[in-house]
């Protein structure tokens, strides 16, 4: 039993190790990792470890989008910097969570920016008769669109 009085997986021997949760999805919000993130809280509870850092970064298609290589080079930094410092100080300092929370690209309407550029690539991929497996290598996003991020499957006659 833990400290809140349920049920937790006893002790075996060994001491379980801190951890680390990386992740990446998608959807551009980064609201997205709550689950995963109370998920993650409570197994470190349940093994009576320490949850000791958590990198999300919402837009994942883009991390390998070679028009955004400068943005994405901008988000290596404190990636880098985020292992040094659960390395050496065995957490991540304010300062890198705030910078790993940042938008790729740094715009106001990066939200917008990302679903019309995903929408575009899955219009096109659709009406393409291709089944939207490979990920998006679409030109620089140059503005909000109007629908949101859906995914329309064509309707396929039969006969």
């Amino acid at each position: 039993m833990d400290k809140n009085k349920e049920t937790i997986h006893p002790s075996r021997g060994g001491k379980i190790p801190k951890f680390v949760m990386i992740s990446n999805c998608g959807f551009p919000e980064q609201s997205h990792f709550q689950v995963l993130h109370l998920l993650t809280e409570r197994m470190a509870r349940n093994y009576k470890t320490e949850f000791v850092a958590e990198i999300y970064r919402g837009g994942g298609a883009w991390l390998k989008e070679p028009s955004l290589d400068e943005e994405v080079a901008r988000y290596r930094d404190p990636v880098k910097l985020a292992g040094e410092e659960v390395v050496t100080q065995g957490r991540l300092s304010e300062e890198t969570k705030a910078h790993l929370e940042l938008p790729l690209i740094p715009s106001p309407d990066y939200i917008e920016i990302y679903r019309t550029t995903v929408n575009r690539y899955w219009d096109g991929s659709w009406a393409d008769g291709h089944n939207g497996h490979s990920y998006p290598r679409t030109a620089r996003p140059s503005g909000p669109g109007t629908r949101v991020c859906s995914y329309r499957r064509p309707r396929h006659r039969r006969g």
